[in-house]
């Protein structure tokens, strides 16, 4: 079934479209809960007093913004390490993507992402209440967070970003999120899995 369905995307998409090994795999190159948690959050008051009137990566995506996203991947990267699920560092997700071209990707989230003409004509949201915070960390990064729990590796920034949105939005995305439990995961199941440290 899984050719069938890779020889029907390539047909539709023709190139190299990546594979994925599992779930987890294709979990943890979800590049939007990279990206959007940390530009709505460090950019809250901006989105707030402008109406989103700036360009969302283009101006949104500060060094300080970057390095949000940058502690992020650390802990993504860390997760699936633990998981032993293969996972890229974003830069080279990006450019996997298509989202940048792989030459002028450059070495960190803030190249990367002031390389993409593509992405740099987006305007922000006009509004906190947004997808961008109840999709990309309700179902972003609650379930790296989650997962993360369930195999004992910390994730302090990840835990910050959804607190953070929560207090933002006034919902409890760690509760109403994508949690192990909705996605019919165990703790004790996903740390099983994982190889034992030390």
């Amino acid at each position: 079934m899984c050719e069938l369905a890779s020889e029907r995307l390539t047909a539709l998409l023709p190139g190299e479209p990546g594979r994925c090994e599992s779930i987890l795999e294709a979990d943890l190159a979800n590049v939007n809960a990279l990206l959007h948690p940390p530009g709505m959050i460090c950019n809250a008051g901006w989105i707030e007093a402008t109406d989103g009137d700036f360009g969302f990566y283009a101006q949104g995506t500060s060094p300080a913004v970057a390095g949000v996203m940058e502690a992020i991947d650390r802990e993504r990267l860390a997760l699936a390490q633990r998981l032993a699920v293969r996972a890229d560092p974003f830069p080279e997700l990006f450019a996997q993507l298509g989202l940048v071209d792989p030459v002028e990707a450059g070495p960190d989230a803030y190249s990367a992402v002031h390389a993409s003409w593509l992405i740099h004509p987006i305007r922000a949201p006009a509004a906190l209440d947004h997808r961008y915070l109840h999709e990309d960390v309700g179902w972003g990064l609650v379930p790296w967070m989650q997962l993360a729990e369930a195999v004992h590796c910390p994730t302090p920034t990840i835990n910050s970003l959804i607190n953070l949105a929560s207090a933002i939005n006034r919902l409890d995305y760690s509760r109403q999120g994508l949690t192990l439990g909705r996605m019919g995961l165990h703790a004790s199941a996903v740390s099983s899995k994982a190889p034992a440290v030390g």
